[in-house]
């Protein structure tokens, strides 16, 4: 609750400053916050306003910088179908936000939509494919040194690799979340 007031409040300034980068970010965090209270109707209605947003920045200024924004806000339009159960809509945000992070080489925004493939993928019950997109995920998120995306895609590879019987893989990525969480 405290949260949303003060990225509400932030929100407000960036306004008053007619700063679209600010809204845009603020917006951004608004739509986690809801989110992570599952109002998914809300934290859409927040992701879509950043999104307009970036997409604004970048034609007014004819550069790729604000598709960093826009890669993200993607993303997080993705989760949000995801956690709602409609596959489709979230598989084809996380290609959009796929595309635009490859186009700018953002490997964060890499990491993170390849682990959100990898859990679609073994959700449909594609588990060869949810190995693929976990190990991109995987290696871009230890290039980068994100500990939180590695720890959750190491628990779903061990997962997906028990589930094959490959049970050398599968220690090594339950090794690699326990060392993670521990982190």
């Amino acid at each position: 609750d405290k949260a949303l007031k003060y990225h509400h409040k932030s929100l407000q300034i960036q306004k008053e400053f007619g700063s679209k980068l600010g809204m845009g970010n603020s917006y951004n965090n608004l739509g986690n916050i809801y989110q992570m209270q599952k109002d998914y109707a809300k934290a859409q209605e927040k992701y879509w306003k950043s999104l307009q947003l970036f997409q604004e920045l970048s034609k007014e200024s004819g550069t790729t910088t604000y598709n960093i924004g826009e890669a993200i806000s993607y993303n997080n339009l993705g989760e949000t179908y995801y956690y709602q159960g409609n596959y489709d809509k979230a598989e084809e945000h996380y290609w959009k936000s796929l595309e635009l992070s490859e186009e700018i080489d953002f490997k964060r925004g890499l990491a993170a939509t390849y682990i959100n493939l990898s859990k679609l993928s073994s959700d449909q019950g594609n588990f060869t494919l949810a190995r693929t997109y976990g190990n991109k995920g995987l290696d871009l998120a230890q290039e980068v040194g994100m500990v939180n995306e590695i720890k959750q895609i190491s628990e779903l590879l061990y997962t997906e690799y028990k589930k094959t019987g490959q049970t050398v893989k599968a220690l090594e990525m339950y090794e690699l979340y326990i060392e993670m969480r521990d982190s």
